[in-house]
C-alpha cells in the first residue's frame, strides 16, 4: 500500500482508516462515511447525500429531452452504492464503476418515463377526439398538468396519472363548452349589418358622388347637408372636420364639431362636423356625408369607412369619393340591400403633364413639390429655403401648423409648400404646379412604388378651381417624371374586396360575454383571427389596438375601461407617448387623478431635427391626454393646462419650421448633412463604420485561420 501516492486517498486517511478497522479484519475494511463523501465529492464531484447500513446513496441532477417540448425535463437520479464493494474498489485504486451504473440507470428509468407519457398521450388523445389537438398542443396541455406532480422525479404513477387524466377531462369539458359559445357567437354576429340595429331600421337611400380631385363633389353633398334638417359630415382628418365646422356655421347652420380630442357643443345645433371613427351609431339624423370613402382601402382605417357606410343612422348617406371606390360602393349596397344612386363629376379644370423635369432653382410661386417622408421634406425644405420662401406641412405636425403652414402659403406668405402626401385629403390650397420629388414611398411596411391612385389623387391638388386656369403636374428629375408619366396615364385598379370591419364596444361586451373572456387582447384576437362575415368583410387586424390591448390587460381595469384605452391614438413608435400610455393606465388602476406633466423647457425654435421630433412627440402626447380627458374626464383632469401647453408646442414648431438655419444633422457626430442626403449619417462617418466593420473582419479572420509558424 502505497501512502504517498494513492489514487483517491490521502495518506492521513489510509492511517486514520487503518487504525479504526478491527484488529480482526483481514481485510482493508470498509471506509468511514466521512472519507467515503470526500472521495466521491473530490474525484467524481457526486456529493453522497445518505446512508442506511451498508447501502449508500447519491443523487444526481440529470435533464430529459421531451417530445414536443424545448425545455428539458429536470430530475434527480438516486443512485444506490454497496458501501463494501465501493470500499475495496477505493483501497485497490481500481477504476470506480459509479459512471457507469449511472449511465444504465438513467438510460432504463427515462426510457420507463418515456413509456409511461406514452400511454398517458394517447389516452388524453383518445379523450380529446371532439377537440381535434395537433400533437403540439396535445402535449403541451398534458405537460402543463404532469410536470407539477412529477417533483424531480420522471415516473408517472397511477395515483399522477388519475390526477391528470381528471384535470384534462375538465379543461375539455371547458374547451368544448367555450368552443360551443364562440359558435353561437359567430352565428350571432356573422351578418354584420345586423349589429348596426338603427340603421336596419331607417329605409335609407345611399348616393355616391364620385369623381377626380377638384371636380366638386363634396362641395355639391355639402350643399344637400346644409338644406337637411339635421345632419353629419364623417371627415378622414381633424383638420377637415374643423374646416367643415367653420363652413357649416358660416352658413347659418348650428353645428357642433366633434373630433377624437375636442368637443365644441352647441346645445342649438342641427348638425356635427366630426372625424369619422367619432360616428355616433345611435343619433339619428336626416344627411350624413361621409367623405373620402376610398379610403375604405386604407390598411390601418379602413374599417371607420365601411363602418359608417354600413351603420350610419341617416335617411340620405352621401358618400363622396375618387372612380376606384365605385365597385365597393355598388358591392356595399348590394349587400345591405339599399337603394343607390350614382352622381358622376368631372374635373372643373385640366391637369397638364409636364414634358420635362423642372430644376430646383427654376420652381416658379404657388408651386408645391411632394416628399414621401418627414426628414426629406424637411431636408427639401432646408434647400429651397436658399431660394424661397417655403411652408412644410408632414403627417407628423399637429393640425394646428398644418393649417398655420397652409395659410402662409394659401396668403402668399411663402412661395413654395413643401409636403408629404398629407396634402392628398381635402386641403384646399392655390397649387398651380405640383412636383414630385420621388416616385416611391414606404407604406409601413415595405418600400414601394407610387400606385396610379395616389399619383392621381395626389397630383389633383394642382390646379385648384377659381384659384387656376390649369393644373400642372411634374417632377424635380427625369426618371421621376418619367414614372409618374406611366402612372399618370395609366387606368386604376378598382378596390379589391373583402373590406376590413371593427368591433365597436357592444361587440367586445357580446363576445366577452358569450366566452367569459376578461382579455380585452383576447377577444381582439379572436375577433380578427375567427371571425367569418357574410358579405364583403373580414375583421380588420389592428396591429396597435393589440399591442395596447396586451398592456391593458396587465392592470386591473374594467372592460369598458380597457376598450377606451386600446382604441386611443396610440403612436406605439413613440417611446414618449407610450411612457406617457402607461403612466396613465397605471394611474387608472389606482383610481387616482392624472395630470399633464408639460416639457420643462422650450426655447425659441428647435436647434435639431432631434428637437422638433421630440416636440412632435410631445403633441401627440397631449392629444392622447386629451383624447382620454373626454372619455375619463374625472382622472384626467389637467385638460386646459394640456391645451395651453399644446399653443406652445405649436408655436415652437412653426418657429422651428421659418429657421432657414434649421438643418438636419450626422447623428453619430453632429455635422450638418448634405441637403440632398437620404441617410442619418454623414459619409465620413459611413466610411469609419466601414472601415471599423473591416478591421473587426480581419481580425476574426485572423483568429480562425493563423498562420503556421515554426
Amino acid at each position: 500500500l502505497n501512502l504517498a501516492s494513492h489514487r483517491y486517498l490521502t495518506k492521513e486517511q489510509i492511517i486514520a482508516s487503518l487504525k479504526s478497522a478491527p484488529p480482526s479484519t483481514q481485510t482493508y475494511g470498509a471506509l468511514s462515511l466521512e472519507v467515503l463523501r470526500e472521495v466521491l465529492t473530490h474525484h467524481l464531484h457526486t456529493p453522497l447525500t445518505s446512508i442506511g447500513s451498508d447501502d449508500l446513496i447519491i443523487e444526481i441532477n440529470k435533464q430529459l429531452i421531451l417530445p414536443h417540448r424545448t425545455e428539458p425535463l429536470e430530475y434527480t437520479l438516486s443512485l444506490h452504492l454497496d458501501a463494501h464493494e465501493l470500499s475495496r474498489q477505493i483501497w485497490n485504486e481500481e477504476e470506480l464503476t459509479i459512471a457507469t451504473m449511472v449511465e444504465k440507470q438513467s438510460v432504463q428509468e427515462e426510457r420507463a418515463f418515456l413509456d409511461e407519457l406514452h400511454h398517458l398521450i394517447e389516452e388524453c388523445r383518445t379523450r380529446s377526439k371532439l377537440l381535434e389537438m395537433s400533437d403540439e398542443v396535445l402535449y403541451g396541455v398534458v405537460y402543463e398538468l404532469l410536470i407539477p406532480y412529477l417533483a424531480h422525479t420522471p415516473h408517472i404513477s397511477s395515483k399522477t396519472t388519475r390526477r391528470v387524466l381528471f384535470s384534462f377531462d375538465q379543461r375539455n369539458a371547458n374547451e368544448l363548452l367555450k368552443r360551443q359559445r364562440q359558435a353561437l357567437l359567430a352565428r350571432t354576429v356573422r351578418d354584420f349589418k345586423n349589429l348596426f340595429p338603427l340603421a336596419r331600421s331607417l329605409r335609407r337611400r345611399l348616393i355616391f358622388h364620385t369623381g377626380p380631385t377638384n371636380s366638386g363633389k363634396t362641395y355639391t353633398a355639402f350643399q344637400q347637408l346644409k338644406k337637411a334638417g339635421t345632419g353629419y359630415y364623417l371627415a378622414p382628418l381633424r383638420l377637415l372636420a374643423l374646416e367643415g365646422y367653420e363652413t357649416l356655421r358660416e352658413d347659418g347652420v348650428n353645428a357642433s364639431l366633434i373630433t377624437g380630442e375636442e368637443q365644441l357643443l352647441d346645445e342649438d345645433a342641427t348638425h356635427i362636423s366630426s372625424t369619422i371613427e367619432m360616428l355616433s351609431f345611435e343619433t339619428e339624423v336626416d344627411c350624413c356625408v361621409i367623405d373620402e370613402v376610398q379610403m375604405i382601402d386604407d390598411r390601418d382605417r379602413g374599417w371607420a369607412w365601411a363602418n359608417a357606410i354600413i351603420g350610419a343612422p341617416a335617411k340620405t348617406v352621401i358618400m363622396t369619393g375618387s372612380p376606384n371606390a365605385r365597385e365597393a360602393v355598388i358591392a356595399l349596397a348590394e349587400y345591405l340591400g339599399e337603394p343607390l344612386e350614382i352622381v358622376e363629376f368631372e374635373r372643373k379644370n385640366p391637369l397638364e403633364l409636364l414634358k420635362s423635369a423642372t430644376a430646383i432653382d427654376a420652381i416658379e410661386p404657388k408651386t408645391a413639390v411632394i416628399a414621401f417622408t418627414r426628414s426629406n421634406a424637411l431636408r427639401l425644405k432646408q434647400q429651397l429655403s436658399k431660394t424661397y420662401k417655403t411652408s412644410v406641412i408632414y403627417g407628423n405636425l399637429s393640425p394646428e401648423v398644418r393649417r398655420e403652414e397652409a395659410r402662409r402659403f394659401r396668403e402668399g406668405e411663402t412661395d413654395i409648400l413643401v409636403a408629404t402626401d398629407a396634402i392628398s385629403m381635402g386641403l384646399n390650397l392655390p397649387i398651380k404646379t405640383l412636383l414630385f420629388s420621388k416616385a416611391d414611398k414606404f407604406d409601413g411596411q415595405n418600400q414601394r412604388n407610387l400606385t396610379a391612385t395616389e399619383v392621381r389623387q395626389i397630383s389633383g391638388r394642382a390646379g385648384r378651381y377659381g384659384l387656376s386656369e390649369k393644373g400642372y403636374v411634374g417632377a424635380l428629375s427625369g426618371d421621376v417624371l418619367k414614372t409618374i408619366t406611366t402612372l399618370f396615364t395609366k387606368t386604376i385598379d378598382p378596390i379589391a374586396l373583402p373590406f376590413n370591419v371593427m368591433a365597436n364596444f357592444d361587440h367586445i361586451m357580446l363576445v366577452s360575454n358569450i366566452l367569459e373572456e376578461k382579455s380585452l387582447s383576447n377577444i381582439v384576437d379572436f375577433f380578427v383571427e375567427n371571425m367569418k362575415f357574410e358579405g364583403p368583410f373580414r375583421a380588420a387586424n389592428l396591429e396597435s389596438m393589440q399591442e395596447a390591448s396586451a398592456i391593458v390587460d396587465r392592470y386591473d381595469l374594467d372592460m369598458r375601461t380597457k376598450y377606451t384605452l386600446a382604441t386611443a391614438p396610440l403612436s406605439t413608435s413613440s417611446p414618449l407617448v407610450m411612457a406617457a400610455f402607461e403612466r396613465y393606465v397605471r394611474a387608472l388602476e389606482q383610481k387616482k387623478p392624472i395630470a399633464y406633466i408639460p416639457p420643462q423647457r422650450l426655447g425659441h425654435y428647435a436647434l435639431s431635427m432631434e428637437e422638433l421630433q421630440e416636440a412632435e412627440d410631445r403633441i401627440k402626447e397631449i392629444s392622447l391626454y386629451l383624447w382620454l380627458s373626454y372619455r375619463l374626464g374625472e382622472f384626467f383632469v389637467d385638460a386646459e393646462k394640456a391645451r395651453t401647453f399644446r399653443g406652445e408646442l405649436n408655436r415652437f414648431i412653426e418657429n422651428s419650421l421659418q429657421q432657414s438655419h434649421f438643418v438636419p444633422r450626422c447623428k453619430t457626430c453632429g455635422k450638418p448633412l448634405a441637403p440632398n442626403s437620404e441617410f442619418a449619417i454623414c459619409q465620413s462617418c459611413f466610411n469609419n463604420l466601414n472601415r471599423a466593420k473591416g478591421q473587426q473582419n480581419s481580425t476574426e479572420a485572423r483568429k480562425r485561420f493563423p498562420s503556421n509558424r515554426r
